[in-house]
């Protein structure tokens, strides 16, 4: 495997379990098989875990991150990143800037952070966090949200409203932060599409 430097570096690891640490530069590295863990490092970084369990982290830079079928864990950290987990039951957590989730095939969780996040769960039921520390000027967007499948997971937040909307169902939550659920009718959503916690339970 290469040696990682500041410039934008191509890497690539083994079939078996790698640790991937990337540097400046806007990388190109992929995990193949194994349970990998890949830091991208600063720069826009395009991350591919392949097999395994893989977990997959961006910094402060607009970040690619694909996980493959096994059981992943992508975090964008700051920047505008796209996150794709593929199969398996992933967890995505997008952090700062406009991010974009998608979860794929399996049982996944979803949080985009703070933001303008769009979410998509893709197959199987998953779950969409929101907590009460991503503030008031988050104004994001479930494209795939299925009631009676998927659940909305509330952290010290309450639904304050609920609009009909052309192109969906906005709900308001009591730190001012909104989701759009496209192409959802507000009278299918009920208590049943919500989990409320309390702040402290791990994602």
């Amino acid at each position: 495997m290469a040696i990682p430097t500041n410039q934008a570096d191509v890497l690539t690891g083994t079939n078996g379990p790698d640790t991937i640490n990337g540097l400046g530069g806007n990388d190109s590295i992929s995990g193949q098989a194994g349970n990998d863990t890949i830091n991208g490092g600063g720069g826009n970084d395009s991350i591919n875990g392949g097999g395994g369990n893989d977990t997959l982290r961006g910094s402060n830079g607009d970040d690619l991150l694909k996980g493959s079928n096994g059981n992943d864990v992508l975090n964008g950290g700051a920047g505008n990143d796209r996150l794709n987990g593929g199969e398996g039951d992933d967890r995505l957590l997008g952090g700062e800037g406009n991010d974009a989730l998608v979860g794929g095939d399996g049982f996944d969780n979803l949080y985009g952070g703070s933001g303008d996040d769009t979410l998509a769960g893709g197959a199987d039921a998953d779950r969409f966090y929101f907590l009460a520390s991503d503030g008031s000027d988050s104004n994001d967007k479930i494209a795939d949200f299925q009631n009676g499948v998927d659940k909305i997971v509330l952290r010290d937040l309450t639904v304050v409203s609920t609009e009909q909307t052309a192109t969906g169902t906005k709900l308001t939550f009591s730190n001012g932060s909104d989701v759009l659920l496209k192409n959802v009718m507000a009278t299918d959503i009920d208590d049943s599409d919500f989990i409320f916690q309390s702040t402290g339970i791990p994602l």
